[in-house]
């Protein structure tokens, strides 16, 4: 199960220009590096779930942070697998201010 804290659209909490083109969240109950929830992205596309519910998904990737903030899932309720660079592209609003390495999990 997953929840969505920052739905895609929302503004950044700390950062006043980044807005999230994706839904954002976290996964209730874990715990990681630095003691909060494991956090989340969901490679739906907008509008196919509902971002303020807990859901069901598939772990198709995780970006595995170099340095700062920790490992992050990249989720779908669909169960689809995005390529590579579907998934580097979509992660990339945030993840370009970090070093990190994106794998991707085929069923």
């Amino acid at each position: 199960m997953v929840e969505i804290d920052r739905p895609a659209g929302c503004i950044h909490p700390q950062i006043e220009n980044m807005v999230y083109p994706l839904h954002y969240g976290l996964v209730p109950g874990t715990r990681a590096e630095d003691g909060t929830a494991i956090e989340i992205y969901v490679v739906d596309p907008v509008g196919v779930i509902n971002p303020a519910t807990v859901f069901e998904a598939t772990v198709v990737a995780i970006v595995h942070r170099k340095e700062g903030g920790g490992d992050k899932l990249v989720v779908s309720s669909t169960g689809l697998v995005p390529s590579l660079q579907e998934i580097t592209s979509a992660v990339e609003f945030q993840e370009q201010w970090f070093k990190h390495d994106i794998e991707v999990l085929r069923a």
